[in-house]
């Protein structure tokens, strides 16, 4: 299955952080496309560092619920430690979109694992720091999937990136 990953990181070495989450991840999956770094301001309470944000395409022979199972390990053997709902963190994995699956009629969920995973990520339509590195990797995917134009998308999210800090692909 080809999926999107959204990770970000606002502990340590960021980019080294980045870089170790794809790393890994690349032993589970094969890496098709990265996006690259988007600085953000911390969605939850202010008193922490910026965020770094990308986005990953992968292939997985994985269902998602084992995907998620794989990336919420991966999250805690590189150190993270929940404290506080958008608390600081040393990594971030969330899974963003699977491609190839049809679109419900009647709701805007691909994949509907309860509590635990929803596809698209829930809040994927508020966030420009995972609105502009999905769109670097897959052009058009989000635009097509909820019938709406980019420019609307864009104008409606809550939480802004800086383009200018925008990274090269690491």
């Amino acid at each position: 299955m080809i999926y999107y990953l959204g990770l970000g990181t606002n502990l340590g070495d960021k980019e080294l952080n980045l870089k170790n989450a794809i790393f890994e991840l690349g032993k589970k999956a094969k890496i098709l496309k990265k996006s690259s770094i988007y600085y953000s301001k911390p969605m939850g309470p202010k008193n922490q560092e910026d965020f770094l944000n990308m986005a990953v395409k992968i292939e997985a022979d994985l269902e998602p619920l084992a995907l998620l199972e794989f990336v919420k390990k991966l999250e805690k053997e590189m150190g993270r430690i929940k404290i506080k709902k958008w608390g600081p963190r040393i990594i971030d994995i969330d899974i963003l979109f699977v491609e190839g699956k049809e679109k419900r009629k009647k709701k805007k969920e691909i994949f509907d694992g309860g509590e635990k995973l929803i596809i698209p990520h829930k809040g994927i339509l508020e966030r420009e720091f995972v609105l502009y590195p999905l769109e670097e990797i897959a052009p058009g995917l989000i635009a097509e999937f909820f019938n709406e134009k980019w420019e609307e998308i864009i104008k409606k999210a809550k939480y802004k990136v800086d383009l200018s800090q925008t990274k090269a692909i690491i």
